[in-house]
């Protein structure tokens, strides 16, 4: 007995001990932890998005008071988050307890027991890290909050501060982010629907999964029916209801890139655990040049969707995006010919520009594609083939390069493909998830950047309430090709604008490139770009059908060619773009053009070879032709023979079938010709 009591009067003093010491620990460190009025004030919230030149885009300033919202919004909160908010005083014991109790069960801290005070407070006094010197900091604000303001206001603050994802700080916000709708609009099923985000918005949000936003609502509304904010029919009813959000009804011509750098602010790694607003999002709108895109509303009924961005191909900065449509993923079609197979054979010495290939109708082992419209030309030019975006040739150089070492590529231009891509239909575009248009449009980037992929953003920087730079882009490259690679396939692409697929364009400015991709089937085509660039900017523009095809015969020559020239003409109206430097490892070469015309060898022009019979090409040095034609030498006349006849005299030459003579008589006075 005396035992025990020892043991009893031992735990007792640890017990005792250790409460002191977690006493003056929680004094000690909450000792300057101050309750702040302004940061539970209505600006809270506020996240300011700039255009580059500093113009305001948007304020996300949505402050909406309880009593403008439906009295289900709040509700909802309530039942999945703090189901006994307005009875405990900042902190509930008991769900500690439970939680407690359930983690170590679990052996996990997966059960949290975070009241919407505690929220509050970390949300506008405290960052996101997980430590017990946070908790203690946000248990003292937490009490303190109580007992200075109502229940009423605390959620008010709270409703109009917790982050949705997407950009969207508060029920304002994201209430027109999901619903297009303002808070006073917004149905039992949404409201449920927005409780339901704050857990995970990159799982939970509707843009993310209607499937697992869905559920998660369903689990909303049936708490709220076990806590009698809603009757077991209205549940019943409710739960059957699809989830339909409007998030595409955009309303300005800003919305999609806002919409995008929303999601990008999202994923930057600095502000992982800031999740309060205060926030200048500084990005690389250009005003001009959004403006300079075409509106959707000017659609012919022939298309349905229409996506366009611009990128600075310096800064990496998308400059400009817009359409009706945000980032979806289809088909490329031909625009990935220059990108991983042309480029990759110029870069690994399989061929140059004027490299000829036998245009003509080809099995593949099975594989059998057919050029547009089945037309084949024969023996044709590397450049002539992808200027007129020729089938059978792409599908020969790939079968030469080797399908592994285009995804090689395609790996480094962040161009995704499977297992099932990995075919010799990948030289015509064909990926079986398909890609975006702003990661199709930033590979291309690696041409005006001498071989370099630049990493595209739409934020350039970020700053707090105070000034405080949080984040600035600072651009990524990767070598992809060589400078001289980049060079020749420009001006392959160049060809495509001259005399190709894009020749809607010809008549732009000197230093303009590009390639045009179209993707569809017998029954029509479903989609249709135009990729093309200069200097300092790469413009992509994709149309397409919502399902199916769309109407008419529409072709990246077409509407997104014609697309494409409204936005160069309003870029270039008063200069020229400037032209890509020339590599000192090209070279060029005088071809012997009848040699290349009519026996398809690519031979250097004789010393005798005439003007008008030669052509100049460029090459790598490292792939440049050094063998020379031998029909235009000079001739070796030893076994030449002379004899008279009645007639004359007779001359009898060698090598006469390649050769032209002229004769002289001398006189000794003056040489006339015979």
């Amino acid at each position: 007995m005396k035992t025990f009591r020892k043991i009893l009067i031992f735990s007792l003093c640890i017990l005792t001990i250790s409460v002191l010491c977690l006493f003056v620990y929680t004094l000690t460190v909450t000792k300057s932890a101050k309750l702040n009025q302004e940061k539970l004030q209505k600006n809270v919230n506020v996240v300011q998005f700039l255009a580059n030149d500093g113009t305001k885009l948007q304020t996300d300033e949505l402050y909406v008071p309880l009593s403008e919202m439906p009295a289900y919004l709040p509700q909802a909160f309530i039942a999945v988050e703090d189901k006994r908010f307005y009875s405990h005083s900042g902190i509930d014991y008991k769900r500690i307890l439970g939680a407690t109790a359930k983690n170590l069960l679990s052996f996990s801290l997966k059960e949290g027991a975070s009241t919407i005070t505690q929220q509050l407070i970390k949300n506008t006094h405290l960052t996101g890290e997980k430590t017990f010197r946070r908790k203690l900091i946000e248990a003292k604000l937490a009490r303190k909050l109580e007992k200075t303001h109502s229940k009423d206001y605390i959620l008010e603050c709270y409703l109009n501060t917790i982050y949705f994802g997407n950009g969207a700080y508060g029920v304002g916000q994201a209430a027109r982010q999901y619903f297009n709708k303002e808070v006073k609009d917004l149905t039992l099923e949404e409201s449920a629907t927005l409780a339901a985000i704050i857990k995970a918005p990159a799982y939970y949000a509707p843009t993310a999964s209607l499937e697992n936003s869905t559920k998660r609502r369903n689990v909303v509304l049936k708490l709220m029916e076990e806590q009698n904010f809603i009757s077991h029919q209205d549940y019943q009813n409710t739960i059957k209801k699809p989830l339909q959000t409007s998030a595409n009804k955009q309303q300005t011509i800003y919305d999609y890139y806002l919409k995008l750098a929303g999601q990008e602010l999202e994923e930057i790694p600095q502000l992982k655990n800031r999740k309060s607003g205060n926030l200048t999002v500084k990005t690389y709108l250009d005003i001009n040049l959004q403006k300079s895109l075409v509106d959707a509303d000017d659609l012919p009924n022939s298309i349905d969707l229409i996506s366009q961005i611009a990128i600075d191909n310096k800064t990496g900065g998308i400059v400009c995006y817009k359409g009706n449509v945000s980032e979806i993923l289809r088909a490329p079609g031909s625009t990935l010919k220059p990108l991983l197979v042309y480029a990759p054979c110029i870069e690994r010495n399989l061929i140059a520009p004027s490299t000829l290939l036998l245009d003509e109708k080809t099995d593949f082992n099975g594989y059998a594609p057919s050029n547009y419209k089945n037309e084949y030309h024969g023996y044709v030019s590397a450049k002539f083939a992808l200027s007129r975006s020729l089938n059978v040739p792409s599908v020969k150089l790939l079968q030469y390069l080797g399908v592994d070492n285009a995804v090689s590529y395609a790996k480094k231009l962040n161009i995704p493909t499977k297992t099932d891509d990995q075919t010799l239909a990948l030289a015509l575009g064909v990926l079986t998830d398909g890609i975006s248009l702003r990661r199709l449009t930033n590979a291309y980037t690696v041409f005006s950047n001498d071989g370099n992929y630049l990493q595209t953003a739409f934020i350039r920087e970020i700053t707090d309430e105070n000034g405080k730079i949080l984040y600035s882009h600072k651009p990524q490259k990767h070598q992809v090709f060589s400078g001289e690679t980049a060079y020749l396939t420009n001006e392959m692409t160049r060809e495509t604008i001259q005399s190709g697929t894009l020749k809607r364009l010809s008549d732009k400015k000197q230093y303009l490139y590009g390639k045009s991709g179209t993707v569809g089937t017998a029954q029509g085509n479903s989609d249709a770009y135009a990729i093309t660039y200069t200097k300092e900017y790469t413009l992509g523009i994709w149309v397409g059908a919502e399902r199916g095809s769309m109407k008419g015969e529409v072709t990246g020559g077409g509407y997104p060619a014609i697309y494409t020239n409204l936005f160069w003409e309003k870029v270039y109206q008063n200069q020229s773009p400037d032209p890509l430097q020339r590599p000192n490892g090209i070279v060029s070469k005088i071809i012997d053009k009848y040699e290349y015309e009519t026996n398809h060898k690519l031979l250097l022009a004789g010393e005798l070879t005439p003007k008008e019979e030669q052509m100049t090409e460029n090459f790598k040095k490292s792939f440049a032709p050094n063998a020379y034609s031998k029909r235009q030498i000079s001739p070796n006349l030893k076994n030449a023979k002379i004899s008279v006849n009645n007639d004359g005299i007779l001359i009898s030459l060698c090598q006469t079938y390649y050769f032209d003579y002229d004769l002289f008589r001398n006189d000794g006075k003056e040489k006339i010709t015979i």
